[in-house]
């Protein structure tokens, strides 16, 4: 169907008492009203890895996880090594770089002579 070929409808708005629609006057926003008031800090994005835990395919997160070690009668303890930690069983991955520093820890305390 064509324009041409349109016939005007007697069903109108009017025609069921329904007023023609105006537009109603929007007031202005100003941006800065719509701000909080205190900054707010965007929440930092949490550090997921994408492979899962190998003891019981958990998701793995970046955490810290405690360290301890026995060697020659010295006994060495971290509380807190980053870490990536199972968030299901636990179990704590950690990074060459936090193995290598510990590595390089229990070789000082190897060098120690009484």
């Amino acid at each position: 169907m064509t324009v041409l070929e349109r016939v005007p409808s007697s069903f109108t708005r009017q025609a069921y008492g329904i007023p023609r629609t105006t537009l109603r006057p929007v007031p202005a926003l100003d941006p800065d009203e719509t701000l909080p008031l205190l900054p707010q800090r965007p929440p930092q994005p949490r550090s997921v890895l994408s492979m899962k835990c190998l003891g019981c395919q958990g998701p793995v997160q970046k955490a810290t996880a405690p360290v301890a070690i026995s060697r020659n009668g010295y006994r060495l303890t971290w509380e807190a090594v980053p870490a990536w930690v199972c968030a299901r069983c636990g179990t704590a991955y950690f990074e060459p770089r936090e193995v290598e520093r510990i590595r390089e820890a229990v070789q000082a305390v190897r060098g120690i002579k009484q």
